[in-house]
């Protein structure tokens, strides 16, 4: 069904979207725990 098709490719470009954001997240606090020394509960 043409439904199923277009639900399926929007929650994988979500899905896309948060593993980016999740990403650039992570990489931006691993720059900022390399830039000051704060202790972060890893």
């Amino acid at each position: 069904m043409l439904v199923r098709r277009v639900l399926f490719f929007t929650t994988h470009e979500i899905l896309r979207g948060l593993a980016l954001i999740s990403l650039v997240a992570i990489m931006g606090i691993k720059t900022g725990v390399s830039r000051e020394p704060v202790t972060y509960t890893q």
